[in-house]
């Protein structure tokens, strides 16, 4: 009976850290006009167990929101890899809607970028989203 309880233990311990290995690590980053959005997306997605979501609080060692936006439109790859992301959510507003684009750091480009009409259904968009990100975060690792 004492080595069942050690060994269940170890066996326990090295089932968790094997699935945050395989776990795709995502950000989402929104202007200031989608920042609903990115809350509902962060929420639907918090419910995925193949995803960790990169803190706000890491996101806001490379600056504010601003720069954030600027170094994207540069360089989407050196932003992810600065914050540890595998995968980066760009929720941005633009003149004829919203663009939503995910872009995979390792691979280096988009794996889709869409326009969405601007009167569109927040809370059924946010989870269009997350569905369509989930779908991509095994590829991610």
């Amino acid at each position: 009976m004492r080595l069942i309880v050690p060994a269940f233990f170890w066996v326990t311990l090295l089932l968790s850290c094997t699935a945050h290995a395989t776990s795709a690590r995502i950000a989402v980053i929104s202007d200031v006009e989608n920042k609903d959005l990115a809350t509902l997306v962060t929420t639907e997605l918090s419910s995925n167990p193949d995803i960790i979501l990169v803190e706000r609080d890491d996101l806001a060692k490379v600056g504010d929101e601003l720069k954030l936006q600027q170094l994207a439109g540069s360089d989407a790859v050196a932003l992810g890899k600065l914050v540890g992301a595998d995968g980066l959510l760009f929720l941005n507003k633009r003149p004829s809607g919203m663009q939503i684009r995910f872009t995979a750091v390792d691979l280096g480009y988009a794996l889709f970028d869409d326009q969405i009409a601007p009167e569109t259904d927040l809370p059924q968009l946010a989870k269009s989203i997350a569905h369509r990100v989930a779908g991509y975060a095994p590829k991610l690792k």
